[in-house]
């Protein structure tokens, strides 16, 4: 599984353009869906995370994209699949882009 971050996302995780996830962790993390992926990258890279995601005051423990934020997972964007419930696999490509910009 590859997590890819641009439009400026970069610089929040230690500026890498892409995480590569092995099929080990995916298993021993449980990464099977949007949400877990994101708990994985809270735990993983919490102060870099911290600019992507916020927590759902309506949901205990769920957390969602920040405001400003896309997410595409194999070139569909996530909200037009099942959100946070999209299933994912070793091979999906996950980017995470920011629309805020200066300029």
């Amino acid at each position: 599984m590859k997590i890819f971050f641009q439009g400026g996302l970069e610089q929040y995780f230690l500026n890498k353009s892409d995480i590569e996830i092995s099929e080990e962790t995916i298993k021993s993390e449980k990464i099977r869906n949007l949400h877990d992926l994101i708990i994985f990258l809270i735990t993983n890279y919490r102060a870099c995370a911290s600019s992507l995601f916020r927590k759902n005051n309506n949901k205990e423990g769920f957390y969602e994209l920040s405001p400003g934020h896309l997410c595409f997972i194999n070139d569909v964007d996530y909200e037009v699949l099942k959100m946070y419930d999209t299933d994912l696999n070793k091979n999906d490509s996950i980017y995470f882009i920011s629309t805020m910009h200066g300029g």
